[in-house]
């Protein structure tokens, strides 16, 4: 029983880690970018927390797009 948990549950730990790394190169990349200040990047975050705990981590990328143009 513990090598059919044990396999899938490594496979998902090392997919997600490898996601994890290339989240954290392409959020270093924007940000080095845009040149992005600690304010703006506090307001993004807790934006952020907001929006994936209204919508359970499904964001709708038009909805953001609508958004940030209402907000210019």
């Amino acid at each position: 029983m513990e090598g059919l948990i044990g396999t899938p549950a490594s496979r998902f730990s090392k997919s997600s880690f490898r996601s994890a790394v290339e989240m954290d190169m392409l959020t270093r990349m924007v940000a080095s970018v845009l040149q992005i200040f600690k304010n703006d990047y506090e307001k993004l975050r807790v934006e952020a927390i907001r929006d994936v705990k209204q919508t359970n981590g499904s964001i709708d990328i038009l909805e953001a797009i609508n958004e940030s143009e209402d907000n210019i």
